[in-house]
């Protein structure tokens, strides 16, 4: 009986070789995934898509900036992004050269345009808040957002016939 079982024990022996083969190789996979997925989730903390703090998402977004090899698009996305956080922690300079870097890329975006006047506007230099919204019109003549964040500076100044220009 023994000489019996020995051939039905050969596929079960190069089963189990199989299955450790396969085990072996499957535990290198979590590490080439998440390899492969890091920079996925530090896109996502950056453009805020998953919950992440603010020094957090800004941390993500330097990361991807310093990263040759970003599409033009997305690179302009970090940088709103970036300027967006650094708005959130009132450091509106550091919001206004983020805004200007993706403005470098793309002289018409409009939400570069509209965040940079806003930044402008919180740190209280008007003027420029009213070029930016101006420049932002001129691109985009039928954004509303536009016009309304040039009223509002308008009316902050004392000067609300403006603000209905």
């Amino acid at each position: 009986m023994i000489p019996a079982s020995r051939p039905a024990a050969r596929p079960l022996a190069l089963l189990a070789v199989t299955l450790c083969a396969l085990a072996s190789g499957m535990a290198a996979l979590p590490a080439q995934a998440q390899k492969t997925s890091e920079p996925a989730s530090e896109q996502r903390q950056c453009l805020g898509e998953v919950a992440a703090g603010v020094d957090k998402r800004i941390e993500a977004c330097s990361a991807l900036i310093g990263k040759s090899g970003a599409r033009k698009d997305d690179l302009i996305g970090f940088y709103l992004s970036r300027g967006d956080a650094q708005h959130e922690k009132r450091e509106f300079q550091a919001a206004i050269d983020d805004y200007g870097q993706a403005l470098k890329l793309d002289g018409e975006h409009l939400r570069a345009l509209n965040r940079r006047g806003l930044a402008y506007a919180a740190k209280g230099d008007r003027e420029r808040a009213l070029a930016d919204f101006d420049r932002a019109i001129k691109a985009h003549p039928k954004d509303a957002a536009s016009y309304n964040n040039r009223g509002s500076v308008w009316r902050d100044r004392g000067a609300p016939d403006r603000a209905l220009a």
